[in-house]
């Protein structure tokens, strides 16, 4: 099923576009390949797409969580500096 898909993409129009894009999209299922493994042992091909669509909405979502959490330790950790750099800015002048 692969190698049909790979076919497609590699003709006409949609070639260039899978050129351009193909070192981030095999990166990524690369990624959610070793975090939930090699394969799934399903007999149906739709369960196995499911799997799959799952698989990619967890990793998402542990991106979006690793973002919010470095996000959420910028905040502490920097932007009380920053306030008290003002405050001594301040003291200054």
């Amino acid at each position: 099923y692969r190698l049909k898909v790979k076919e497609n993409y590699e003709k006409g129009f949609k070639r260039k576009v899978y050129k351009r894009y193909r070192y981030k999209v095999e990166q990524l299922i690369g990624n959610v390949k070793n975090w939930f493994g090699d394969r799934f042992n399903t007999k149906s091909f739709e369960i196995a797409q499911r799997y799959v669509l799952v698989s990619f909405l967890l990793y998402n979502l542990y991106l979006f969580v690793r973002l919010c959490f470095s996000i959420f330790l910028f905040h502490l950790f920097f932007c009380p500096l920053y306030f008290c750099f003002l405050d001594f800015l301040n003291t200054l002048f």
